[in-house]
């Protein structure tokens, strides 16, 4: 769940971030714990975006570099994080329903 609420939140912030210059969006890799579980790691994104050259405030020529978000893939993976996150919550769910249930047996 933890590894979900990472994502969730790394992609929050590069949905936000889209139209900020020069923003380098954040990416989410998970690792296996041998005790079970995923741990993540947030890292960012050094592919340059896109180039445009316009003119500033005063006339004058000037080439900026845009953020390298790409919309398609954060809305995409937020839907996934948000399937994670509801399917670890579900399975605690019934794991904590069973062992009640399994508790009221016993007593």
């Amino acid at each position: 769940m933890r590894f979900a609420s990472t994502s969730l939140a790394a992609q929050a912030s590069n949905i936000a971030n889209l139209l900020t210059d020069g923003y380098r969006a954040r990416k989410v890799s998970g690792v296996t714990s041998v005790g079970g579980g995923v741990s993540a790691s947030v890292s960012v994104d050094l592919t340059p975006g896109a180039q445009v050259s316009g003119l500033d405030e005063a006339g004058a020529l000037e080439t900026r570099e845009l953020s390298n978000v790409n919309l398609e893939d954060e809305v995409i993976g937020a839907r996934v994080s948000a399937f994670i996150y509801a399917a670890n919550a579900a399975v605690i769910y019934r794991a904590d329903a069973a062992a009640g249930t399994l508790l009221d047996r016993m007593a």
